[in-house]
């Protein structure tokens, strides 16, 4: 009987002090819903880093995720404008404005394309454009959605700055997932840095 007690209280112990060693370790419930599902974009190559200290076209150098605004329609794709979809009208296709490393705002080389879309479409006020935006693979995938988010919506607002009523336009990010160019060079991530703008039919 006392050998059982001892057996019994030698268990008890291994159990709490186990339990106590491994106090470190926590489920998924456990952590901070913030830092959930943030992936580090890899490391960039000197001379990289874009000015805000980011790597790569994506993870900022807070590591913070930031969430695509709008309303996401059953295609998966981020609408700032509102659900639905307004048809794309095929053939009418603007220059594509292209976007410096890790950036949303819009370059001086790239303002004169903007100018000759918002001309175009102040002189057909039934047109309505759809602004995609895109990034390279460089960072995580949250990150860039978000960053594609935010170079459409540059884009958007630079137009309605030279006339285009905002509620004429969509923005949709589609990151990563759509690169003009597959490759995994420097060359390559420049053509993919983009906004892509479409003519479209408003429903």
């Amino acid at each position: 009987m006392n050998v059982s007690k001892f057996l019994f209280v030698g268990v008890v112990a291994g159990i709490l002090t186990f339990s106590a060693g491994c106090s470190w370790f926590r489920s998924s419930e456990d952590i901070d819903p913030s830092l959930q599902g943030v992936v580090p974009g890899p490391v960039a190559a000197p001379g990289e880093l874009g000015p805000g200290g980011g790597f790569g076209d994506g993870t900022g150098g807070s590591g913070e995720m930031l969430s695509p605004t709008g309303v996401k329609d059953g295609g998966g794709d981020v609408f700032s404008g509102g659900p639905g979809e307004w048809p794309k009208i095929p053939g009418l296709v603007f220059p594509t404005v292209y976007f410096a490393y890790d950036q949303d705002s819009i370059a001086a080389s790239e303002r004169s394309k903007l100018e000759q879309t918002a001309d175009y479409l102040n002189k057909n006020t039934s047109v309505g454009l759809i602004i995609e935006g895109n990034c390279d693979e460089r960072g995580s995938a949250e990150y860039n959605r978000a960053l594609g988010e935010r170079r459409a919506l540059s884009i958007k607002q630079y137009l309605a700055g030279l006339g285009v009523a905002e509620n004429r336009m969509k923005t949709i990010s589609y990151g990563e997932e759509r690169p003009a160019d597959p490759a995994h060079t420097p060359e390559a991530y420049a053509k993919n840095r983009r906004g892509e703008l479409f003519g479209a039919k408003i429903q």
